[in-house]
């Protein structure tokens, strides 16, 4: 995962390796209070999980720009509070996998993590629904609309099936305002 501080924002861009944490805080200077999340297609379920807990742990701030899905959804719920750039930009949530199936071992961990980050605003019912996904489906929070995806569909997620549950009422984000970054020279996930 690419890191790099533009003032007051620290910009995550990539997968997650397992090797964030020293990378983390080396990254971060005196006047980080934002962590951007950019394109980044998830990577190591357990580096997700611990960013999460080192971003809510320093009280940071987290901005989804782009696309962030699985476990950068993960590390993006440790954020206080939590934003989407945009209406455009979106987190995806779906299971951990051993191989190419979901893996059930965890799933009452998985549920106490969600409910700790999301104050218990975040469904059960949902939690189950994502960690149940296969490899490709997800589920997708954009500002406004939420999407259940199976993973076969032609287009995702505008052609998958339309949830009811928004990502602020589930407390995936805390708030809807737009936030601006600080450079629109991020490098996209896999280029320079």
């Amino acid at each position: 995962m690419d890191m790099r501080a533009i003032g007051d924002q620290l910009i995550l861009t990539g997968p997650l390796s397992g090797f964030e944490m020293t990378q983390f805080l080396s990254s971060l200077t005196p006047a980080v209070t934002t962590v951007v999340l950019y394109n980044s297609g998830g990577g190591d379920f357990d580096a997700g999980l611990n960013l999460a807990a080192m971003i809510r742990q320093r009280g940071l701030t987290t901005v989804a720009q782009g696309s962030c899905r699985s476990s950068c959804a993960n590390a993006f719920l440790g954020g206080v509070p939590r934003y989407l750039a945009d209406r455009e930009r979106y987190v995806a949530f779906h299971g951990q996998y051993v191989r190419s199936a979901p893996s059930q071992s965890r799933i009452g961990e998985m549920r106490n993590f969600y409910a700790d980050m999301t104050d218990g605003k975040v469904s059960d019912e949902l939690v189950r629904l994502w960690m149940q996904k296969p490899r490709a489906g997800m589920i997708y929070f954009f500002k406004s609309q939420t999407y259940s995806c199976s993973g076969t569909e032609a287009r995702r997620p505008s052609g998958c099936e339309k949830l009811l549950q928004r990502a602020m009422d589930q407390g995936i984000i805390t708030a809807l305002d737009d936030v601006e970054i600080n450079s629109t020279d991020i490098r996209v996930e896999g280029r320079p």
